[in-house]
């Protein structure tokens, strides 16, 4: 089954490198309103974020993941001010000297790394929304559901996850020679998202294989 999801994945990119070159020799302008690329992917970060599926990406980056990084810096904010009417300045301002700060309202200031944070754990959330409209459609399809695309999605948000704070703490000790723009180069990036894929992918694809639907796609094509 994992060689089913790299199928649907090399097949997706066969169709993307004919329309690219047919739009090439016509002139026209590539479109990156759906796909860019995926295959080209760094990292599991920016093959969710910036490569796959861009149409369904800003409308959960509008309607989930922007309000969940306000929400997540309000409440930040919220516990900080609570410390700083329990703290002297004194001790406020040795605890957070040395350390990069942005300025989140006109009274309470949130250290950068929070603010990382942050936005990571609100794509997490972004990564379960969709794991749970997925795992809707599959019960509407097919009446029924084991929680596959549930694992799936979570697991890739949990990836998502951890390679950005891990991303996040290695640019800080490590050379923008070995971090180009505080990003692990390609040739690391790329193994661990083909890797997951490849690993997760039954999930992805067993809801369809286990209703019959990849049978029925098999039979219709040998007709045809």
């Amino acid at each position: 089954m994992a060689f089913l999801f790299m199928f649907y994945f090399f097949t997706l990119t066969a169709y993307a490198l004919v329309f690219d070159l047919l739009m090439l020799i016509t002139g026209e302008t590539r479109r990156k309103d759906i796909h860019v690329r995926p295959w080209m992917a760094a990292s599991p970060r920016e093959l969710w974020s910036a490569r796959w599926n861009l149409q369904m990406q800003g409308t959960l980056a509008s309607a989930i993941y922007l309000p969940m990084c306000h929400l997540l810096d309000t409440i930040a904010a919220f516990f900080i001010r609570a410390a700083v009417e329990k703290t002297s300045t004194t001790l406020l301002h040795a605890a957070c000297s040395g350390h990069e700060t942005t300025k989140h309202d006109g009274s309470i200031t949130l250290a950068r790394g929070m603010q990382h944070v942050n936005r990571y754990i609100a794509a997490l959330v972004v990564f379960f929304v969709s794991a749970v409209n997925h795992e809707m459609l599959v019960i509407s399809y097919f009446g029924g559901t084991d929680g596959d695309h549930m694992r799936f999605f979570c697991f890739q948000g949990a990836l998502v996850f951890v390679y950005s704070i891990v991303e996040t703490l290695l640019a800080a000790i490590l050379s923008t020679a070995l971090m180009p723009h505080g990003h692990l180069p390609f040739i690391v990036g790329w193994p661990i998202v083909v890797a997951s894929l490849a690993a997760t992918g039954h999930w992805f694809f067993r809801p369809f294989i286990r209703a019959g639907t990849l049978d029925y796609l098999l039979n219709h094509y040998a007709l045809v």
